[in-house]
C-alpha cells in the first residue's frame, strides 16, 4: 500500500546516505516506524492508508497510542502535526 502511495506522490519519504536511498518505514514485531517529511499531507495520507489497512485486515490501529517524532522541527510545529494525527 505504501509503495503505491509513494508512486502516486501521496507521501514524501526521506532520502538518506550519500546514495540518497529512499526510506519510508521500518517494521519489527507489532511496531511500525514511518519516515516521512513533516507535513500535514504526509500525516493525512499515512493515516488514510492505515485506516484502509484496518478495513482490509480487521485489525485496529490505536491512533491515541501513536507518536510523532521530529528531526529539525520546532516543538510548536510538532504539536500541530500530532494534533492532525488525532483529529483527522
Amino acid at each position: 500500500m505504501f509503495r503505491m502511495a509513494e508512486e502516486k506522490n501521496l507521501g514524501d519519504s526521506l532520502e538518506v546516505g550519500k546514495d540518497k536511498v529512499n526510506i519510508s518505514m521500518l517494521q519489527y514485531a507489532d511496531d511500525t516506524l514511518f519516515f516521512y517529511e513533516a507535513n500535514t499531507k504526509s500525516i493525512f495520507n499515512i493515516k488514510a492508508i492505515l485506516q484502509c489497512f484496518e478495513l482490509f485486515s480487521g485489525l485496529r490501529v490505536n491512533f491515541l497510542k501513536s507518536r510523532i517524532g521530529r528531526m529539525g522541527l520546532s516543538q510548536l510545529s510538532l504539536r500541530d502535526l500530532q494534533l492532525s494525527l488525532i483529529v483527522t
